[in-house]
């Protein structure tokens, strides 16, 4: 067992870092999470619940669950993961730490147990995926049936795995760096929703302030020709220098907090002058 400085040590120097937050990025466990929402949210319709509030109870109900099990795993492969610091080295990612460890402590016949369990773990994904984009594109394009977008994404994906899990990854870091900022910020609201009515302005501001950083950092991640632009790295240097937490991959937190409490200010305003206004109406009255 490695003592507790050294796993300390090795937690600061491999997991506090930018690069890391960019691989839970890469994870789109966020985004699969709202398209795997509107999955739940149908399945539960479909069994003939219509109250909204009964159906929202039921999805928290069944995300609690999913939760759970997952930091349950999540958990354990964590401990996994540092227990094995003692016997094997620092692998470049968790695929190769978990192929390693498995083989460590299940031989050639763990190898082929952990092919079989990513398999069928990536297929229910890829399916989960493919019906929730379907399911969502066939509500908003009703034109085009659940049918064809399910033909549609089934045939786009078969064709750009062929590039490579890298290469796809690579071109993907951009628009990830952009997108989970504020994918991030949509959750985070929909689940304080209550606290100001679902208040439009609250969400419009939090995301004005957000995207501005988002669009920096997927510039910042770009290509070089586009990251080394004279013009983006004026961005990134001003970002560098003010916005906190920029080194860490967090530019947007700070900015999104503003937003998020200029959107309350003038929600409590709205809501007080309506009350006023509503004084104002019933006195008239009386």
């Amino acid at each position: 067992m490695p003592s507790k400085d050294y796993v300390l040590e090795l937690s600061h120097q491999y997991f506090l870092t930018k690069s890391r937050i960019i691989q839970g990025y890469q994870t789109m466990d966020a985004l699969a999470s709202v398209e795997f929402g509107i999955v739940v949210i149908t399945a539960i319709k479909a069994l003939g619940v219509k109250k909204e509030s009964t159906v929202a109870n039921l999805t928290v109900k069944a995300g609690i669950i999913a939760a759970s099990a997952m930091a349950l795993i999540y958990a354990g492969l964590a401990y996994i993961g540092a227990t094995s610091l003692g016997h094997l080295k620092i692998a470049n990612d968790g695929g190769i730490a978990l192929g390693q460890i498995t083989q460590y402590f299940f031989g050639n016949a763990g190898v082929y147990i952990l092919a079989i369990m990513a398999t069928i773990t990536c297929m229910t994904t890829a399916v989960g995926v493919t019906t929730s984009f379907a399911t969502a594109f066939s509500s908003m394009f009703p034109k085009f049936g659940y049918k064809t977008y399910v033909i549609i994404v089934s045939a786009i994906s078969f064709v750009v795995s062929n590039f490579g899990f890298e290469t796809i990854i690579n071109a993907a870091v951009p628009f990830l760096m952009f997108i989970y900022p504020l994918c991030i910020t949509l959750i985070l609201l929909s689940l304080a929703s209550p606290l100001f009515h679902r208040a439009r302005v609250v969400y419009i501001c939090t995301t004005i302030f957000t995207i501005v950083p988002a669009i920096v950092d997927g510039l910042n991640a770009a290509p070089a020709f586009i990251a080394k632009s004279a013009f983006v790295e004026s961005l990134t240097s001003f970002e560098s220098k003010y916005v906190p937490l920029f080194s860490q991959g967090f530019a947007w937190l700070t900015p999104a907090i503003i937003g998020f409490v200029i959107g309350i200010g003038i929600y409590i305003v709205q809501r007080i002058r309506a009350n006023s206004e509503s004084s104002v109406s019933e006195s008239d009255w009386s």
